[in-house]
């Protein structure tokens, strides 16, 4: 289904091929459930604009008329 989208093995994923070059593996562990194996422990960090980590603040201004 991917190779009729335009992808050819090796590429990554997304509009600049940066995205993942493996597909993932699951593993049945139950019934109704499976884990992914070999997943990498890699976690993006998120940053806002500035370069500065993202707060758990949200400020609403005006919202009352």
């Amino acid at each position: 289904m991917m190779a009729k989208m335009g992808w050819k093995e090796g590429q990554g994923l997304g509009k600049q091929e940066q995205g993942i070059t493996t597909p993932l593996m699951a593993k049945k562990t139950d019934r109704r459930a499976g884990v992914i194996v070999n997943a990498s422990e890699k976690k993006v960090k998120s940053v806002n604009f500035n370069g500065t980590p993202p707060t758990r603040v949200l400020l609403l201004r005006q919202q009352v008329q």
